[in-house]
């Protein structure tokens, strides 16, 4: 171990939180850090209902809820299920309901299973490629060689974002009548003020104040916004598909004639 370190001109006595390999790699995608954030927020008010926290340092294991990062190819695998599951609740939009609030909220909610679906996906992508890693830099945190090396891989939501950013440049240069230099790599931001600044505040409550668990207010706000809102029509949709039973229509208690739609002899 001290040769590895000593061959990438490491100190053998630096401190680490995970490994003394950290610096090769630590790699924290967005989903992780709110898995993780909201995971000891549960221990400190005194229950633990999904892992064990691993007290030793280095790790004597690796815990089983860590959310890794997917090539891309796997991460459309996933958007298309999500895609799927969130707009299946829209084929029950014209059925029949016992009131008309109720088809109304059903409505609603099967609307922001698929808003959900659909932005909260390029809100973890940016996060992930883009808004954490500029954080870190921001904050003097070192990269580890994978992220390192995951920033000169083409990925097409960071390629489309450099894209914007440089757009929006060039804008403001024409605007401000100043020459301003195009760039595809990640660059820490400027500081920022007032509300901004407020939500750029990093808050940091995991065990031993791990630099690179600390999440930023509005990451925070954004994604506890997004999963509460779910939560909330998501338990709807759960007791509606019980209490809507209550009121069918008379259709429902007809015999069904199988021979109408299977074809027989």
């Amino acid at each position: 171990m001290e040769d590895i370190l000593i061959r990438e001109g490491r100190q053998t006595d630096q401190p680490y939180y995970q490994t003394p390999l950290d610096f090769i790699s630590r790699d924290e995608t967005a989903l992780n850090l709110a898995w993780q954030y909201y995971n000891e927020l549960s221990r400190k008010l005194l229950f633990s209902p999904f892992s064990r926290r691993v007290k030793e340092v280095p790790w004597d294991r690796n815990p089983g809820d860590i959310f890794l990062r997917m090539d891309f190819d796997l991460e459309l695998v996933g958007v298309a299920f999500i895609f799927v599951f969130s707009a299946v609740f829209l084929g029950a939009w014209n059925f029949s309901f016992p009131s008309t609030v109720e088809r109304d909220f059903w409505r609603v909610a099967s609307v922001y299973m698929l808003a959900y679906g659909m932005f909260g996906a390029l809100w973890m992508e940016l996060c992930m490629w883009i808004f954490i890693p500029q954080y870190r830099l921001a904050e003097g945190l070192e990269l580890s060689l994978v992220e390192r090396d995951l920033d000169q891989r083409p990925h097409p939501v960071r390629n489309w974002h450099y894209k914007f950013q440089n757009w929006r440049r060039s804008r403001f240069s024409k605007i401000r009548g100043t020459a301003d230099s195009d760039g595809e790599g990640l660059t820490s931001r400027r500081p920022k003020k007032g509300i901004f600044a407020f939500l750029s505040r990093t808050y940091n409550i995991s065990q031993g104040r791990d630099p690179h668990l600390g999440v930023q207010v509005g990451f925070l706000i954004v994604t506890s916004f997004l999963c509460a809102s779910y939560c909330v029509f998501r338990v709807f949709i759960f007791v509606e598909d019980f209490i809507g039973l209550r009121a069918l229509p008379s259709s429902a208690y007809q015999t069904v004639e199988w021979a109408e739609f299977i074809p027989h002899i």
